[in-house]
Order: C-alpha cells, then structure tokens, then sequence
C-alpha cells in the first residue's frame, strides 16, 4: 500500500508539473497576435541589414534560452546552445544557466531530540534541470533553494539527539538532500550534494566531554599497565644468571682465604687471639655481614671493599679471633653455596 500511495503521489505530482508549464506555454496567439506577429515579420524583412543584429541571438554550451512571444513560451525545450533567431519586437529571452551553483548554509541554533542547543552550519551544491520550470515555476530559483535549504537543516536536525547528529553526518546530509529534491523538482531544481561543515557546541558542554574522553583514556591506559608485566629477554637471563654465580664465586673465595688459617690452626691444635690489624679486615677479605640481600643484576652494583667494610662491626682497638669472623661469614656462605645449586 505505502509503494502505491508513493507511485499516486508521483505521478500527481508528474502531472501537475506538466499542467504547469503547458499553461504557461502558448497556445493560440488570437487573431490580434498573429497580426502583430506578421507586421514583426515585415519590419524584420523590410530592414534586414540593421534588424539582423537584433535578431541573431547566441546562447553558450552551458546556458539555454527560453523564448517569449507576447507574453507566452513559444516552445516547451529551451533553445541552445548556439544561434537561432527572434522576431525583433514579439520575441524576449531567459537565459538559464545550468551549470553547478554551491552555496553556504549560515549557520543555524537547532535544538535536538535531546533539548540541546547545537550550531550547525552546511553547504548545498544544486543544478538547473529544467530551464523552462525554473523560469516559470519561481520567481527567484536560486534564493528559494538557499531559504528552504536553512528550513529543511532545522527540520532534519530537530528530530535527531546530539549523538546521532555528531557522528551521523552522512545520513542527515542524505536525508537533507532527500528532502530538497523532492521540495525543489518542481522548480526545475536538482540537488546533487549537501554536506553538513561544522556542529559547534556550547563551551561547557565541549569541556564536559573532553573531561570524560580524558578519563576514559586514562582508565584504558590503567588497564593495559596492568596487564603488562616486565619480560627479560633470553640474553637478560643469560647474563644475570653468569652475574650471580661470579659474585657467588667471589665470596667462597674470600671465605676460603679466611678459613685456610683457622684450619691450619686446628690441625697443630691452636686457636690462638689474633689481633685485628688497624683498619679491619683486608680488602680481600671483606664481605657483608647480616641477613640474605638479593645478589646484584649486572657487574656495574659490584660493590667496592670500603662498603663490604661499611657492614663489619667496627673492630678498632679490640681483638677478634679468626674462628668468630667465620662464624660470622659461615651462614653467608652457605646461603651462597645453595644459591649456586639451585641456579
């Protein structure tokens, strides 16, 4: 019913356009215009090298003419382009040009579906169809396209909310050009192409979404961090693990160096007091005391004798066997020697 109801009104609308126009074209010039049209005719013979500058006339590839004879269309297909001829005194011509006009559509308030108040601006590229419609049908095609133009953006944006109008431009420039082809077909009119240019919106409103675009970006940023752990590569690995089992290596070897002569001691059955040297235990022999710390990354956190010394109880003065320093060092090494396993 809707396919046949639309066919109806076409073809009425079809029919009104050419009731229009065939009354505006001649029909029968009377016998008092046919008399005046003979006594053109005559005048134009009688001085035809002068009139013959008033009667050639030349329309452009790009314009048609249409022709008046004492008031009425002459012929209902506009003459051109080229030269044709014209009685000097009956005869008036409307050149039509049919080339592509754009133009700006001012920028229009609209409040949407959603009650807010929006500022949006377009523009409207339209074309002569029908040369003899536009002259006859309106008085002024190009300034009632640009007026129902301005009409039709705030009757195609009233009924759509701020989201649908800020991301579905394409659908309100294509409803909008529905709706000024059908209006303007009358006049001869056709619209190729409309295009919304600009949505501006109030300041507090562009703030207000800009926060919360803001806050949004943050929490996908919060996310993706979350989910992101640091990897090592194999090479990272490789070098780490080397780096352990060398500091490793370099504590047994001081533990060693201290051990040598308490175990030469023991075997002749001495364990005598030896005195600590002034400046506490030589540099190849110190190492931190205290709990287990992580064993550095890479060779550059080495760290250098005077801040293995910084760990030592400080000794000046006093005396300390060789047997309490390993006792000291002893849970150290073996903390080590398991770490060594286990890599």
């Amino acid at each position: 019913m809707e396919m046949e109801d639309q066919m109806e009104s076409q073809r009425r609308k079809g029919v009104s356009k050419d009731n229009l126009i065939s009354e505006t074209r001649t029909g029968s010039l009377g016998c008092i215009g046919w008399f005046i049209v003979c006594l053109s005719g005559l005048f134009m013979i009688l001085l035809f090298p002068i009139t013959i500058w008033f009667c050639l006339k030349i329309v452009q590839e790009y314009e048609r003419a249409v022709i008046f004879r004492l008031g009425r269309i002459t012929d209902r297909k506009a003459k051109g382009p080229g030269i044709f001829f014209i009685l000097p005194c009956t005869d008036s011509i409307v050149k039509v040009d049919l080339r592509t006009v754009s133009f700006d559509i001012p920028p229009q308030e609209i409040l949407t579906k959603d009650s807010v108040t929006v500022c949006v601006d377009g523009v409207v590229y339209f074309r002569v169809s029908d040369p003899i419609a536009s002259v006859a049908n309106v008085t002024n095609a190009d300034f009632s396209t640009r007026l129902l133009a301005q009409t039709t953006l705030r009757n195609v944006l009233g009924t759509k909310n701020l989201a649908e109008v800020l991301s579905d431009r394409e659908g309100i420039a294509h409803s909008m050009q529905s709706s000024l082809d059908e209006a303007t077909d009358n006049w001869g009119i056709k619209v190729e192409r409309v295009e919304i240019k600009d949505v501006k919106l109030p300041i507090q409103l562009q703030r207000a979404m800009a926060a919360e675009a803001e806050a949004a970006r943050e929490a996908r940023a919060k996310v993706r961090t979350r989910h992101t752990k640091p990897k090592l590569t194999s090479d990272q690995k490789t070098d780490k693990c080397i780096l352990s089992k060398c500091d490793a290596l370099f504590i047994l070897h001081q533990v060693n160096f201290c051990l040598s002569p308490v175990i030469g001691d023991r075997s002749r059955g001495r364990d005598e007091r030896v005195p600590r040297p002034e400046g506490g235990v030589p540099r190849h022999c110190r190492v931190p005391i205290g709990p287990a710390a992580p064993l550095p990354a890479d060779s550059q956190h080495h760290r250098s004798g005077e801040e293995l010394h910084h760990h030592l109880p400080a000794a000046h003065g006093r005396h300390i066997s060789l047997h309490e320093e390993v006792k000291l060092l002893l849970p150290r090494s073996i903390g080590v020697l398991i770490a060594v396993m286990l890599s």
